[in-house]
């Protein structure tokens, strides 16, 4: 992966759990920060349950358990409705999902009246290499005259509307 900068020395809590890494910044387009195998290394021995939704570790002589949220079906609310929540003292996770899926571009699903289309036209996608043709009359021409200055003039005043 392409890595923008490190960050050395990252202190982050969770819990009682503090932790402190180094962080690669990585544009991952919405995701805040993954822990992964770079911090997991510097744990030991973990306990992991994906059925109950916990990880134990020791750190320091202490264990800590990170659990994970047994909550019902998810809902999305609003920003209004959060302020809410959050002026009566309510916390909670926001969270956003990305499933990140490798593709080949050839094999891209294109429907077949749609790449007809492209097949027909495939010479106006190429990137230009030179200037447009001649149009005869229609050219347009700036001339020049040598030694000349650019305008320097105040622009005519506008009103408002």
């Amino acid at each position: 992966m392409k890595c923008e900068g490190r960050c050395e020395n990252v202190k982050l809590q969770t819990g009682d759990c503090q932790l402190t890494t180094h962080m690669f910044s990585i544009h991952m387009g919405g995701c805040d920060i993954v822990l992964a195998t770079e911090w997991l290394r510097t744990l030991g021995l973990i306990t992991m349950d994906f059925q109950e939704l916990y990880m134990r570790f020791k750190q320091n002589n202490h264990t800590h358990t990170l659990c994970g949220l047994q909550a019902g079906d998810p809902s999305i609310i609003s920003s209004h409705q959060m302020e809410k929540l959050l002026k009566n003292g309510h916390h909670g996770v926001i969270a956003q999902f990305n499933a990140i899926q490798e593709f080949e571009p050839n094999s891209l699903h294109i429907h077949p009246e749609m790449q007809q289309i492209l097949n027909d036209h495939v010479p106006v996608f190429y990137k230009p290499h030179e200037l447009p043709p001649s149009r005869g009359e229609d050219d347009h021409s700036v001339t020049l005259v040598p030694g000349a200055q650019p305008p320097n003039v105040h622009p005519y005043r506008y009103p408002f509307a």
